[in-house]
C-alpha cells in the first residue's frame, strides 16, 4: 500500500523529564524573556557544561578529582585515595 501526504521529518530532538527544585525553575524563568523557551535556555546550559574546558592553572586539585570522577575518569577508590593524599599535603603546607 502507497503511503500518502508528506514524508516525515527524521526526528532530531527527543523529549526527558528532569525534576528541578522550584526554586531552580524560578532562577531559570527570571532569565528568560516572555518570548523566550526555556528548553532552549536548558539545552544551551547543557551543551555549555558538556563543552567548557578547564583551566588547569586556576583549577583547585580538590575540583580537578571531582571532575575527572564525574566524567568517569577515575573510580571511586582512587578518587577516595587521592582526595586523601591532597588533604594530606595541604596539611602539611
Amino acid at each position: 500500500m502507497k503511503k500518502i501526504g508528506r514524508p516525515r521529518k527524521a526526528v532530531t530532538k527527543k523529549n526527558i523529564s528532569v525534576n528541578l527544585p522550584s526554586h531552580l525553575v524560578d532562577q531559570i524563568n527570571d532569565k528568560l524573556s516572555w518570548q523566550s523557551s526555556r528548553s532552549n535556555w536548558i539545552e544551551s546550559a547543557i551543551k555549555e557544561k558538556l563543552t567548557q574546558e578547564i583551566d588547569l592553572h586556576l583549577i583547585s586539585s580538590h575540583m580537578m578529582l571531582k571532575h575527572l570522577f564525574a566524567r568517569g575518569i577515575i573510580s571511586d577508590g582512587l578518587f577516595t585515595q587521592l582526595m586523601t593524599q591532597v588533604e594530606e599535603t595541604v596539611e602539611e603546607q
